[in-house]
C-alpha cells in the first residue's frame, strides 16, 4: 500500500508532466489552403511526410493548383511518394500543377522534381543551385521575406499586389504551348530582361515607409494560370 506521501506526490508529478508538454511547441506539420480565384487553389505544406494524404486529396479536388514547397521538409521516402503522386496521369483532361520551390526546399524534393512531370511547372526565385522551369526575377532573400509575411498571416491580395501582370515572354509562351500539347519540357526561364516599361517612381516623401512585400514567385504562378485560361488551355 503506497504511503500517504507517495499518494500526494503522484498527482503533482502528473500535473507537472502535463504542464511541461504544454510548453513544448508542436512539431505537427501545418497545411494552409487558399482560393486564388478563377479555379486556382493554393496549398502550403511544411512537412510532406505528415501531409501526404492531405496533398493527395488536394490534387484530386483541384485540377489547377499551386503547391508551395519553398520551406518544406521531406525525407527520401515521402519525397518519393510525392514524386509518384505527381507522375500519375491526371484524372482531368486539362491540368496544371504549379510548384513553388526555393533553396530552402528539402533536397530530396528537388531531386524528385528534376524530371519532367505531366502537367507540372516548377517556379523559383533566382538561385544558383536551382533549375526550375521558370526562374522569377527576385532574390532568395526577397522570396524569404514574402514567404514569411504569408506565414505570418499577411493577406494574399496584398502579397500579390504592387506590380502589374507582365507580358508573357517567348520562352514562357513555348512552355505554355508545350503544356497544352502534353509535352512539358524543362525550360530555363529568366524574366530579369523584362522589356516592360519601368514603373513610375513614387513621389518623394519625408518619411520612408517600409516596402510592402510582394510574393513574386506566387504572383508569377497566378499570372501563368491566367494566361492558360486566356488561351483556353484549362
Amino acid at each position: 500500500m503506497p504511503s500517504p506521501r507517495v499518494s500526494l506526490l503522484r498527482p503533482l508529478r502528473l500535473a507537472l508532466a502535463f504542464a511541461t508538454c504544454a510548453l513544448v511547441p508542436s512539431t505537427r506539420a501545418v497545411t494552409t489552403e487558399h482560393d486564388l480565384q478563377k479555379g486556382l487553389a493554393y496549398l502550403r505544406t511544411n512537412d510532406v511526410a505528415a501531409d501526404l494524404d492531405a496533398v493527395a486529396k488536394f490534387f484530386a479536388a483541384h485540377p489547377a493548383l499551386v503547391l508551395d514547397l519553398r520551406h518544406t521538409t521531406a525525407d527520401a521516402g515521402s519525397a518519393g511518394a510525392l514524386g509518384r503522386l505527381l507522375a500519375q496521369p491526371p484524372a482531368a483532361a486539362h491540368v496544371v500543377r504549379l510548384l513553388l520551390v526555393s533553396d530552402a526546399t528539402a533536397p530530396a524534393l528537388l531531386t524528385q522534381l528534376r524530371a519532367g512531370l505531366p502537367g507540372v511547372i516548377v517556379l523559383a526565385a533566382q538561385s544558383p543551385g536551382l533549375k526550375p522551369d521558370i526562374v522569377v526575377a527576385t532574390t532568395p532573400e526577397e522570396d524569404r521575406v514574402a514567404f514569411q509575411a504569408l506565414t505570418d498571416g499577411l493577406d494574399f491580395d496584398k502579397l500579390l499586389s504592387g506590380t502589374t501582370p507582365q507580358k508573357i515572354r517567348y520562352d514562357e509562351a513555348s512552355l505554355v504551348r508545350d503544356h497544352a500539347n502534353g509535352i512539358l519540357r524543362s525550360l530555363p526561364y529568366d524574366d530579369a530582361d523584362d522589356t516592360a516599361e519601368p514603373e513610375t517612381p513614387p513621389p518623394a516623401t519625408t518619411e520612408k515607409l517600409p516596402a510592402q512585400p510582394v510574393d513574386r514567385v506566387l504572383l508569377r504562378a497566378v499570372q501563368l494560370h491566367r494566361t492558360l485560361l486566356a488561351l483556353k488551355k484549362l
